[in-house]
């Protein structure tokens, strides 16, 4: 295998997953300054992390039956294609509208297909990461899997805030959604060159019907209701979905209301460093005999911050709490992604 392959395809899929990020994030702040209230973010935050939740399981199970390049590439051209349709809803080409009133004032939009093309997109990243997990398994061995699997939504979580703020600031939210474009071609481009010098990844099983799909996604929910491990972690998990979405909800117009974009940017780029110094932390803990006890340990560490920054809200405070918060997200996910593994049977690895 030619050595450009691995580092050309993970840049590919991460500059593809960061420009999602940066739209994501400008559109909270075009929702939540065309909005003007919190139902209208809250709605948007559903419309993004609702097809995650929901499809997890059998999404898991579609995705291991079908070819991983192009799953990645539909992915990205599903993703990009709902950038599209937002981009026309939004009149982001021609953002300013003639009015009788008012010679330029916004164009309303309509608030269910801005929804609706947020969960389309969310569903594209639901498709594209596990997909990509694969191939990179089967291009990268040994420990360097998990480098570049946790290193690529790191890197987003740190950039992605503090560019985008910029990014609508100096030229506005067309030049968001080009971006979004610009890398969806770069991404393709570099997928279909590594598919043409590689070759298609073996694949366990043929192409799925439906009967097999929901077959394989009622074995996954059997076997985690089956497990007392298993649901206690599908718990857990829940409840960590129910608290990031309670903080997006509320810091974003906290924080809104006083600063500028730029201000928001900063502070989530000063988080997302904590994720990129957190990316060694798993290597140096026993986790293939101490999951339980270190995710256990490290989750009462994360909800203590919280109830501490809670209670003494001061930004100096906050931004120290953030980065130690997401330092240790590398080893949170790396110690799940292990309890996980040692409750299923090995066939269905990369499914539950």
């Amino acid at each position: 295998m030619a050595s450009w392959i691995v580092p050309v395809l993970w840049l590919g899929q991460t500059l593809s997953l960061m420009a999602d990020d940066i739209e994501q994030f400008a559109l909270k702040t075009q929702v939540h300054a065309l909005g003007h209230n919190l139902t209208d973010l809250t709605w948007f935050v559903v419309a993004v992390e609702l097809p995650s939740l929901l499809l997890s399981p059998f999404i898991g199970a579609f995705v291991d039956r079908l070819p991983k390049y192009i799953t990645i590439i539909a992915a990205d051209t599903l993703s990009v294609a709902s950038t599209l349709v937002l981009a026309l809803e939004l009149n982001t080409f021609g953002f300013l509208v003639a009015d009788a009133d008012s010679p330029l004032q916004p164009a309303a939009p309509r608030w269910s297909i801005i929804y609706t093309s947020c969960a389309i997109n969310s569903l594209a990243n639901v498709l594209q990461w596990p997909a990509f997990q694969v191939l990179m398994r089967s291009l990268v061995e040994g420990k360097s899997v998990s480098l570049y699997t946790q290193s690529a939504p790191a890197l987003s979580m740190l950039l992605a805030p503090l560019v985008s703020s910029y990014i609508l600031h100096w030229f506005g939210l067309p030049a968001v959604f080009g971006l979004s474009v610009i890398t969806w071609a770069m991404a393709v481009t570099v997928t279909v060159s590594c598919f043409a010098t590689v070759g298609p990844v073996t694949l366990h099983h043929p192409s799925p019907t439906p009967a097999q799909v929901w077959q394989d996604a009622m074995e996954v929910i059997t076997t985690v209701a089956n497990s007392a491990a298993m649901r206690a972690s599908a718990v857990l998990m829940i409840a960590g979905y129910i608290a990031v979405g309670m903080v997006q909800l509320l810091m974003m117009p906290l924080v809104l209301s006083t600063s500028t974009p730029q201000v928001l940017g900063w502070i989530l780029t000063l988080s997302g460093m904590g994720s990129v110094a957190g990316l060694g932390l798993p290597r140096l803990m026993p986790i293939s005999t101490h999951a339980g006890e270190i995710l256990i340990n490290l989750t009462l560490f994360q909800a203590g911050m919280l109830v501490v920054c809670g209670m003494f809200p001061q930004p100096m405070l906050l931004l120290a709490f953030a980065f130690l918060y997401m330092v240790v997200i590398p080893t949170v996910r790396s110690c799940r992604t292990a309890l996980v593994n040692q409750h299923i049977p090995p066939g269905m690895v990369g499914r539950a």
